[in-house]
């Protein structure tokens, strides 16, 4: 254990940004990707990940690690199949990015998201090196919780906010490292 607790403490984390997002058609994102990791929770609707059987439900998260390319569903029906290059360019057309703190989990075909970097020695993409699929975490109010406060502090202009989300980036970053070694996904020892 005290190999990964050197590791987490040589990460550079940095928040990059967050996201509630009211899905107005559905869609799939063929070949979706990100430089930065993702933590994605379903407010309501569905969200499903190309080669992944399992059916998530409100309240449960993907977690697309940075550099990773991944088809990924989002929305209830018929959805239509767009490029991810189609997507960035006319993204308003399928999301609307909502900033109002009250309605944060309690939209219709809704998540909220937040997307950073986790870097060893500010060089290597850490979940990428550990050479991880994008996964779902079930059932965690703690990173559920940590979503929605950044989410929050993100649509105010209190003061600290900024000092506020880069802690709670990190506690994200350290809930996900924990979830990976609990379940047993990344097994290689470390030198």
């Amino acid at each position: 254990m005290e190999d990964y607790n050197k590791i987490i403490e040589s990460l550079g984390v940095k928040f990059a940004k967050a996201r509630h997002i009211n899905i107005l058609q559905p869609i799939t994102i063929k070949n979706f990707y990100d430089v930065e990791n993702t933590l994605l929770i379903l407010y309501d609707g569905k969200v499903v990940l190309e080669g992944v059987e399992e059916n998530i439900e409100a309240g449960d998260m993907l977690f697309i690690p940075g550099g990773k390319s991944s088809n990924i569903t989002y929305g209830v029906g018929d959805a239509k199949e767009i490029s991810y290059e189609e997507f960035m360019t006319r993204r308003e057309h399928y999301f609307d990015a909502m900033t109002i703190p009250h309605e944060i989990g309690k939209v219709r075909n809704s998540f909220g998201l937040v997307a950073f970097e986790a870097k060893v020695f500010d060089s290597v993409n850490f979940f990428t090196s550990l050479d991880i699929p994008p996964f779902f975490i079930r059932n965690d109010s703690k990173l559920s919780g940590l979503i929605k406060d950044i989410l929050i502090e993100d649509f105010t202009d209190e003061a600290g906010r900024g000092r506020v989300i880069m802690n709670k980036t990190e506690e994200i970053v350290i809930e996900i490292i924990r979830y990976i070694l609990r379940n047993k996904m990344f097994v290689e020892q470390l030198a």
